[in-house]
């Protein structure tokens, strides 16, 4: 291989690939003022037909060695290559291969030349003869003479005919000339450099002038925004002071509220653990209680006198959850049980036997089946008047039933343990149309430690809240902030917050020695004293109920449980008293006694 060969640098050329610098070829005249023809004739460029600037070797099969070595220059390439799809200029043809050439690129760099500004000026000031001699008559010359490669360090740095910009080209005059005219210009334009200066002069004096107002009407502002930022601290200080009075006003009520609570009525007759326990109020305005145990038993109660008015026993297991019926206008129980079924039962006004048993009103009226195994919680919709019922189960998931039809509407598959308890988002529209209105859904806690949040129109699971390290035993939606708390309590012996728009764990409390079995919300919020919206209760297998502070995010107050044979508190209910907006507090106990404090 010869030495002009290893000096190329093998490369394909398309338009978009070849990094050409905007030059042109060289003036084949100006060449040759100090040249030979023999010295470029294998340079000339075969676009333009001069001396090729950064020659490319033309070296494409298609007409190999027919027409010798073959050059053009980068830029005369560019321009032919863009002009004509990029197709050779030697013959018409596609996929040219063109290489660099560096040996001809030094040939080319090691010719002698003059400036090539006193060759342009020549030809502009003398004319030329017959002959093609160019006879001299010049006012100023550049007499360099060297190589190509020294032309471009000469044109910018040593030239002597290089243009020059006016000194007040700053202030609008775009006059260039040469180094030895542009005293004469100075001298000559003093006037108008003057006027130009000027003219400069008043135009920044106008914008200092409009910078000096705006500056002025920008502080002006600026005092007013400040007197605005003062007043609205002073506003925000006192607001600020007068939520925190309240705030500890809120306390201090809520402390000598529950300070005042006493142990005021003890219901007797479950013979094991009451796993559940629900109030409410009948047409007939009496107050009832029921209860469901490990005894197989539900039992009613009239609170005012404690009596035990009815005792259903035809479950085969231990009843887990009781309701009373939103469907029946609370006028019939539905309980769920280890024996896998769901029943319901009717309460008459008609009062039994002293022991609470009537074998001919005690039967239950509606049997639900499906689950494959123990129903532990229950809940009724709080859309479509309490038409549709939730349950959770050991067999791993969540029904949804129609209660009118007795039939299962979808079955909710998620949890990987047995679910034990789940709660319907709050009230939005009490006539709804439609399975769960507008955005309603459900949570579930199960024993794979994890709860689960359900959209009952697309039966989806819609968030997994991760946090508990044991059984989730009660969880309960927040009826107020438009229902995005959930609360729950763990055999972890914790009670949490979560935030289902961050899907985030937002308080955790702790402070019980033993599993927490049941948690509440605080009610009446339109309580004047006691803003409730900010504590919470529960209720744990240590025998106390805690109220948790929820902004300071602390213990507020404890309850022990009335007697240390409670064993444990396995179930709290808020009831709500009829003549004045205060609550008292019922709990179930793992012995089987109910006491409701107030």
């Amino acid at each position: 291989m010869s030495n002009e060969e290893k000096m190329r640098e093998e490369y394909q050329i398309g338009v978009a690939q070849v990094p050409f610098e905007e030059q042109l070829c060289f003036d084949k005249n100006w060449i040759l003022y100090l040249n030979q023809p023999e010295q470029i004739n294998h340079f000339i460029c075969v676009v333009c037909k001069q001396v090729a600037n950064s020659p490319v070797e033309i070296n494409c099969p298609q007409h190999g060695d027919t027409y010798g070595t073959l050059f053009a220059g980068e830029n005369c390439l560019k321009q032919f290559l863009h002009s004509n799809n990029n197709n050779c200029p030697v013959q018409y043809h596609s996929d040219c291969k063109y290489s660099k050439n560096k040996l001809a690129q030094k040939r080319i760099n090691d010719l002698d030349v003059k400036c090539s500004r006193q060759f342009q000026h020549d030809l502009q000031i003398f004319g030329k003869n017959e002959e093609g001699q160019i006879s001299e008559n010049a006012t100023m010359t550049c007499d360099f003479q060297g190589k190509i490669k020294d032309l471009a360090d000469h044109l910018n740095f040593h030239c002597p005919l290089k243009l020059l910009n006016c000194w007040f080209q700053p202030f609008g005059c775009n006059c260039s000339c040469l180094r030895y005219e542009l005293e004469d210009h100075l001298i000559s334009k003093m006037k108008y450099h003057f006027d130009l200066v000027m003219m400069k002069f008043e135009s920044m004096r106008h914008i200092l002038q409009q910078q000096q107002e705006k500056t002025k009407l920008l502080k002006s502002e600026n005092e007013k925004l400040k007197l605005e930022l003062q007043k609205k601290q002073c506003e925000e200080n006192l607001n600020n002071n007068f939520v925190h009075q309240e705030k500890i006003s809120t306390i201090s009520n809520l402390e000598v509220l529950l300070s005042s609570l006493n142990s005021i009525k003890n219901l007797t007759g479950h013979t094991l653990c009451v796993n559940g326990i629900d109030c409410a109020t009948l047409d007939y305005n009496k107050q009832l209680l029921c209860s469901g145990s490990n005894d197989n038993t539900i039992r009613v109660w009239d609170i005012k006198t404690a009596n035990q008015i009815k005792c259903f026993n035809e479950h085969s297991d231990q009843v887990i959850g009781v309701k009373f019926s939103k469907y029946h206008n609370n006028k019939a129980i539905c309980s769920s049980s280890d024996d896998k079924t769901i029943k319901f039962w009717k309460i008459d006004k008609k009062k039994n036997n002293d022991n609470g048993n009537d074998s001919n009103n005690n039967k239950a009226f509606q049997i639900l089946n499906g689950h494959s195994g123990g129903v532990c919680g229950i809940e009724f919709s709080p859309f479509n008047e309490g038409k549709y019922l939730c349950s959770a189960s050991k067999d791993t998931t969540v029904r949804l039933w129609d209660i009118e039809s007795s039939k299962t509407l979808h079955v909710f598959s998620g949890h990987s343990y047995g679910v034990w308890c789940v709660d319907f988002s709050p009230l939005r529209h009490n006539h709804s149309n439609n399975i769960g209105g507008s955005g309603y859904s459900f949570c579930s806690g199960s024993f794979d430690s994890t709860i689960r949040v359900w959209d009952i129109k697309s039966q989806k699971e819609v968030i997994i809240l991760k946090g508990h390290e044991d059984i989730i035993w009660c969880v309960q939606y927040s009826p107020y902030q438009l229902g995005n708390i959930i609360l729950s309590g763990s055999y972890d012996k914790t009670v949490r917050l979560w935030d289902t728009r961050s899907k985030k764990q937002i308080h955790k409390f702790g402070g019980h020695t033993n599993w927490i079995k049941s948690v509440q919300f605080l009610p009446f919020v339109n309580n004047q004293k006691v803003n409730n919206e900010y504590f919470i209760c529960s209720g744990s297998s240590d025998n106390t109920i805690r109220f948790w502070d929820v902004r300071a995010n602390k213990e507020l107050y404890l309850i022990k449980g009335g007697d240390k044979k409670d064993g444990g508190i396995s179930c709290i209910k808020f009831l709500p008293l009829k003549n004045n907006n205060t609550f008292n507090l019922c709990y179930g106990s793992v012995c089987g006694s109910i006491n409701i404090w107030g």
